[in-house]
């Protein structure tokens, strides 16, 4: 998509008609470290990397192809001799040192990547000037909202509606200034071809959805978690380990931790995560069954996967030309 500047309770008699059936779903996890196998976990990072492409494997592209798109939409409005507002270029987020939240369900390793981050002083630079917020000339609208908002989206009439199955539809802009940045920025004659591949290809997020909601994985993450908070760590799922991140994040940006300090506790977090991984069989469990979602809408997509891919190989080149 164009990046835009977008207990019950029982009765007794009750509960003891359910508890034969469920009776064997209450055995505790086995432990496994399968997932740790170099075949699997290879598939896992692949499978990822092509769900979320090309985030994954480059964690700077959604804050340069914005910035990418801001600048050909202003260029396109000043050509037609309306006065676009002055906004600065996106600095980078927090997000783009922690790991994506499908990195902390599926791919633990010695570390998380936030201390190599956090040791890039253009790193901290960018948190920093994050973190100040935008300035007053960022924040200022066009002289001519009106003209403006018409010369990047076109009129209200020709933006295009497109399904998403199993959701709703969206509708979103395919003309104007709007329209011509996304013919150039992905090397299509019609931006409404780069939005419907776009909401086509099947996607990190759903799998995730469907992977939470598993039934197996679900019992084996509630015994990482106990296992977690035994080793002192108060999380229920793996996502929450991004509050003790962005604590990380926080303190190096401020002054107050230093570096060495956010790595030595990274990897007495990591050292705990992949431990209760494997006692509780969360790991193995969580892989095997993100790899079977995963390869179902891979397989079934693979001709819009390189549809897309295309467009966004020709964003990258034109990003690396800017």
């Amino acid at each position: 998509m164009p990046v835009t500047k977008i207990s019950t309770v029982l009765g007794i008699m009750a509960l003891a008609a359910v508890v034969p059936s469920i009776g064997g779903c209450s055995a505790s996890p086995a432990p496994s470290d399968d997932y740790l196998q170099p075949d699997v976990s290879s598939r896992v990072l692949q499978d990822v990397q092509a769900l979320n492409y090309p985030f994954e494997s480059d964690p700077s592209y959604s804050v340069r192809v914005a910035n990418l798109q801001t600048h050909l939409i202003n260029q396109c409005v000043q050509n037609q001799g309306i006065v676009p507002p002055v906004v600065d270029d996106i600095p980078f987020e927090s997000t783009a040192v922690t790991p994506s939240e499908s990195r902390l369900w599926l791919l633990p390793s010695a570390d998380y990547g936030v201390a190599a981050a956090l040791s890039d002083p253009a790193v901290i630079a960018s948190l920093a000037a994050a973190g100040d917020g935008p300035g007053s000339d960022a924040e200022a609208p066009p002289p001519d909202p009106k003209a403006y908002d018409l010369a990047v989206y076109g009129p209200p009439d020709s933006r295009i509606s497109v399904d998403i199955p199993g959701v709703a539809s969206v509708t979103v802009p395919v003309a104007g200034c709007f329209g011509e940045a996304t013919k150039s920025m992905y090397g299509v004659e019609d931006a409404a071809d780069y939005e419907r591949t776009y909401y086509a290809i099947p996607n990190v997020r759903d799998v995730m959805q469907a992977l939470e909601a598993d039934s197996d994985v679900r019992r084996t993450v509630a015994a990482w978690s106990t296992c977690m908070k035994a080793a002192g760590y108060q999380v229920t799922t793996p996502s929450d380990l991004y509050e003790m991140m962005n604590s990380w994040v926080d303190g190096v940006v401020n002054g107050t931790q230093a570096v060495s300090d956010v790595r030595t506790q990274e990897t007495a977090l990591a050292q705990a995560d992949t431990a209760c991984r494997t006692s509780s069989g969360f790991g193995t469990t969580v892989s095997q069954a993100f790899l079977e979602l995963a390869d179902q809408k891979i397989a079934g997509s693979e001709g819009v996967i390189q549809k897309y891919r295309a467009m966004i190989e020709h964003a990258q080149s034109v990003i690396a030309a800017d």
